[in-house]
């Protein structure tokens, strides 16, 4: 239709006349948008008469309020025709006015056309576009999953980059009134002056002055942002950042906690987003720091605010990249922990920032940005310190995580840390003016900064003031900081530093388990350092004379051993001096395993076989009596102190001796212990030193502990054995007068001691003095066998008088055991008194008192004996006696069957001390039981010759009849069960021994058939026994089987 000045004037006529609202909307619907679409086109007369009658109908609106602007047809007729045009500015206007007043259907239906003439239309047009489509959003229903869907935001990308981007600046804007001092109203954290006028419509937008309005227009944005249908998983994950980026600013927001809920439970129901974005992490640092965002053309923002900012953290702390960017995590860092606004959690946040980028940035950055970091660390914890007057946890964490920076951050600039000790001390430090809480971020702290002070890379001047630094920390009221000296110890000086070895010693005095753990980590001597690198193991000499000079005073007497707290960490506390013997026993065995390996060239064992190099316990093998016979060899072979040396360390052991206040019986019987390995696996010098301070040993008889009684006894047993062969084997003449008249005085004093009637308060001295008298008389009984003399010949007729009524006594005391009621405790000294002297051997005729009396009496006490350990002490004399005598075994193997039924339910464990016994006395010095307890100057085949240390072939024959003909078949429970604990403790303690063999395939059978034993306990140990039966067979034996 042509548009003429006539028409146009009858328009205006109509509109005049409508006095109804029904016939002024039925104007408007049919005439408004023809009329804006000949605007364009009409001439300027007629266009001048157009405005005029729009004029018009703008006045009748206001009048009619009920009437509605065909907002669809508008919408249609504005956004399908091009940008620019006289009727733009009507068109607009008219869409907001309509808007104001369209239905919930059309109003979803106008968002995705305001969305598209946001993003085509000029920046001229983009504040009332803004402002109708979030007048649109807030007016309309909550959007259905059907509505958001028709957005088409799959294929109108557009649409969604211009609604997140609006979403997430209204998310930021918070309404406020002026200034007193301004007219102007302040910009949002977050937005600029630009982008806060177009959102708010230059603050005439109906959310900037009613809060109900912009908390509900923010709750209809949380839905449509958060919602799944809308932005659907396959959306380009540039819109993904941006939507989780507009739902966190939302989950922050402080007046509104239905949209902060809102947008929190959105965000969680979001598809993951690529923290390694270049695109995400470059908006997590814009939103941050503030300035121009990328293609944002909304001028310079401000930052966030703090809760934002904190969420921002929270992303850049799990990003790579963000770690990459030097000059902008540098700022991020700084405004976090001193920015304008921050909160003690931002700076918790970005303390933790700190660490991550120290952990994960490049190292060219980490080291450039070093110095600045290590300020802003220090500031922090100064500031912290200052600022907080009382106990804060918030506080607590900061400064937690700022020492816990500290030390990753001399971990990765070690430089930092390697010309001086201040960091180091400055972390130490904190230990005791930090609270508990923050003591454990310290810990980690100073464990982090671990490697900057590896043992590889620091000088030897700071290594000495460290040295005595961590020594310093080791008597700290404070527990970590003990640890964490330790720690250092361990790993900032190698293990051949014996001043490290010795705070690692003071360390096993700590009350602390963990400590004391660590410290014998420390201390233990690991098997590539013997076989591999023995280079790394402490000189022993160096060791040695480390030890002597430190207890110096402790062994001239000047200074006695105490075990008050006070003096844990000196060598005069009783257990750092026990602590110090150990791990030098341990560095002799471990520097004597490496010897033998060097000589053989090579060694071939488990290297869990060689944790017995720091077990501190009994040396049982033969590698393991070598090792130390080898190094004792070696101390003893190094020139101009061939004896010095070994006998320094006899020395730093006898110190303990020396002192009368040590009451520790458990260090007593260690340092016993290792005085036997010296006198017996040393040279003969050794044990002829000792043997003028044996009086030494003579006091520690009437100790209140059996093993040390033992242990006394076996190294006076040593020195008596080592001083006869050197007297008679040397080129002067033997001083018997010597042996007539002291020796034989002290063994009579201690007869007299062993044998006077029992006494309550001389228990112990009788006890020890009855095992001393064993021990002694067996080790001079060896030396007499090895030089095969006799006392006669040698001009000691009184020696022998005195071994006469020792052995008279001792079987006087096992009958009295057997008969009456002796005192346990003397009647297991008999025992073990007369085991000594009998496992030598005592040939009627040769011998007043023969093999045959002790085993009567031995009998004797087993049938009478109602403590389980003179049982046991009784059964282990039977084995002595037939050790020492062979021919003994059969009558001991007869006895011990016909026992086997009577026991008890409550008395099975003496099954398995019974096939001890048999195994030591058939198995002889093919028994490892045997073997494990010989550690004495003479090897057996010195005493008893080579061909009387085999195995007893005839007593092994004897019991296994027994066993596989009577006792496997017995009707008797007890007995069937004896049957297969002896057959497994034989076997499994003799496993080289060659008469087991024939028998292999007969015991077989006879375990076979107790598989199916009643007794649970008999099919057990038949069954282990079978096991070890079957490797012991060869090839064609195992197919039989």
């Amino acid at each position: 239709m042509f548009m003429t000045v006539e028409l146009v004037e009858n328009l205006r006529l109509r509109f005049a006349l409508a006095q109804s609202e029904e016939q002024l909307q039925k104007l408007i619907t049919g005439l408004l948008v023809p009329l804006l679409d000949k605007l364009d086109i009409a001439s300027a007369t007629v266009r001048s008469k157009i405005i005029a009658l729009l004029g018009q109908i703008n006045k009748k609106l206001k009048g009619n309020p009920g009437v509605k602007i065909p907002i669809d047809s508008l919408l249609e007729g504005t956004f399908g025709k091009e940008a620019t045009g006289f009727s733009q500015g009507f068109r607009l206007m008219y869409i907001s006015m309509a808007v104001e007043s369209a239905e919930d259907q059309q109003l979803a239906t106008a968002i995705p056309h305001l969305l598209d003439g946001i993003q085509s239309r000029p920046s001229s047009q983009q504040t009332t576009l803004t402002t109708s489509l979030l007048m649109a959003i807030w007016r309309g229903p909550k959007l259905s999953e059907t509505q958001v869907r028709e957005f088409d935001f799959v294929s109108k990308i557009h649409r969604a980059v211009v609604l997140v981007a609006l979403a997430r600046d209204i998310f930021l804007y918070r309404a406020s009134e002026p200034k007193p001092d301004s007219s102007q109203v302040p910009v949002s954290a977050g937005l600029s002056l630009e982008r806060q006028a177009l959102l708010t419509n230059n603050g005439k937008a109906r959310w900037t002055s009613d809060n109900q309005v912009l908390q509900q227009l923010k709750e209809r944005l949380v839905h449509i942002i958060g919602s799944g249908v809308a932005f659907p998983i396959e959306m380009p994950a540039h819109i993904h950042e941006q939507r989780l980026l507009a739902l966190l600013c939302a989950s922050c927001d402080p007046y509104f906690q239905q949209v902060a809920d809102g947008g929190k439970d959105a965000i969680k129901r979001m598809c993951r987003v690529d923290y390694e974005s270049v695109s995400f992490v470059n908006h997590l640092f814009e939103m941050f720091l503030g300035g121009t965002y990328t293609g944002d053309s909304a001028g310079s923002r401000s930052p966030v605010s703090a809760a934002v900012r904190l969420k921002l953290l929270g992303y850049l702390n799990r990003s790579e990249l963000a770690t990459t960017s030097y000059q902008r995590w540098i700022r991020v860092i700084t405004e976090s922990l001193f920015g304008t606004g921050t909160t003690v959690k931002l700076r918790q946040q970005g303390v933790a920032f700190l660490l991550w980028t120290i952990n994960r940035a490049p190292s060219d950055q980490v080291s450039q940005a070093s110095p600045l970091l290590l300020q802003l660390i220090q500031k922090t914890l100064f500031e912290s310190a200052a600022t907080s007057t009382t106990t804060s946890l918030g506080e607590d964490v900061l400064r937690g995580s700022a020492y816990v920076s500290y030390g990753t951050l001399a971990k990765r600039v070690p430089t930092l840390a390697l010309d001086n000790l201040e960091h180091l001390r400055l972390l130490f430090d904190a230990f005791t003016s930090e609270t508990a809480s923050v003591r454990l971020s310290v810990q980690e702290g100073l464990l982090a900064m671990l490697p900057a002070y590896e043992s590889n890379s620091i000088t030897h001047d700071v290594r000495d003031q460290m040295s005595e630094f961590l020594q310093s920390q080791l008597d700290s009221t404070v527990y970590q900081a003990r640890y964490c000296a330790l720690r250092y110890v361990i790993s900032a000086f190698p293990f051949a530093d014996m001043n490290a070895r010795w705070l690692c010693i003071l360390g096993l005095a700590d009350a602390k388990p963990e400590i004391q753990q660590l410290a014998k980590s420390g201390l233990a001597i690991r098997s590539t350092l013997m076989l591999e690198r023995s280079g790394d193991l402490p000189s022993l000499k160096d060791a040695i004379l480390f030890i002597r000079d430190k207890a110096s005073k402790v062994i001239d007497g000047s200074q006695p051993l105490i075990s008050e707290n006070r003096s844990k960490l000196s060598i005069a506390n009783f257990s750092v001096y026990g602590s110090t013997l150990g791990f030098c026993r341990s560095l002799l065995l471990a520097t004597g395993v490496a010897a033998i390996k060097q000589k053989r060239g090579e060694l071939a064992v488990d290297p869990a076989d060689l944790e017995f190099v720091n077990e501190h316990l009994a040396l049982s093998t033969e590698l393991q009596r070598n090792s130390m016979q080898e190094a004792l060899s070696g101390l003893e072979s190094q020139g101009g102190s061939s004896n010095s040396l070994a006998a320094s360390w006899l020395e730093i052991i006898g110190a303990v001796l020396h002192t009368g206040q040590l009451a520790d019986s458990v260090l007593l019987s260690k340092v016993l212990m290792y005085l036997v390995e010296g006198l017996s696996l040393g040279s003969q010098t050794l044990s002829l030193a000792f043997f003028e301070n044996r009086r030494l040993l003579l006091s520690r008889l009437d100790t209140h502990n059996f093993e040390v009684q033992l242990y006394t006894a076996q190294a006076m047993s040593v020195i008596y054995c080592v001083k006869l062969l050197s007297d008679v084997r040397s080129e002067c003449t033997v001083d018997s007068a010597f042996w007539n008249e002291q020796v034989a005085a002290q063994l009579t004093e201690l007869l007299a001691n062993a044998t006077a009637p029992v006494q309550t308060k001389l228990l112990d001295k009788q006890q020890g003095s009855i095992i001393a008298l064993g021990y002694i008389a067996h080790g001079l009984q060896a030396a007499l066998k090895a030089l095969k003399r006799t006392w006669a010949d040698m001009g000691m007729d009184t020696i022998e008088h005195a071994l006469t009524s020792i052995q008279t006594a001792t079987v006087e005391g096992l009958r009295m055991a057997g008969e009456s009621g002796t005192h346990p405790a003397i009647a297991t000294a008999w025992c073990s008194a007369a085991g000594e002297i009998c496992q030598l051997g005592l040939t009627a005729g040769t011998h007043p008192i023969s093999s045959a009396q002790f085993m009567t009496a031995s009998i004797a006490v087993v049938k009478s004996a109602g403590n389980p350990r003179v049982h046991e002490a009784a059964l282990t004399l039977l084995s002595d006696i037939a050790l020492g005598s062979p021919d003994m075994a059969l009558e001991l193997i007869e006895f011990l069957q016909s026992t086997a039924g009577s026991m008890t339910k409550k008395q099975l464990d003496m099954h398995f001390k019974t096939g001890e016994a048999l195994a030591r006395a058939l198995g002889r010095f093919q028994c490892t039981l045997v073997n494990m307890n010989w550690v004495f100057p003479l090897k057996p085949a010195e005493v008893f010759g080579d061909e009387a240390v085999g195995a007893n072939a005839a007593g092994i024959d004897k019991l296994f009849t027994a066993i596989t003909t009577k006792m496997s078949r017995s009707t008797n429970m007890q007995e069937r069960q004896a049957a297969a604990i002896w057959t497994l403790t034989v076997v499994q303690s003799c496993p080289g021994m060659e008469e087991l063999v024939p028998w292999l395939s007969k015991l077989h059978s006879c375990l076979c058939m107790l598989l199916s034993d009643r007794s649970e306990l008999t099919q057990e140990v038949a069954s282990r026994a079978l096991g070890l039966i079957y490797s012991l067979g060869d090839s064609s034996l195992k197919e039989e089987m």
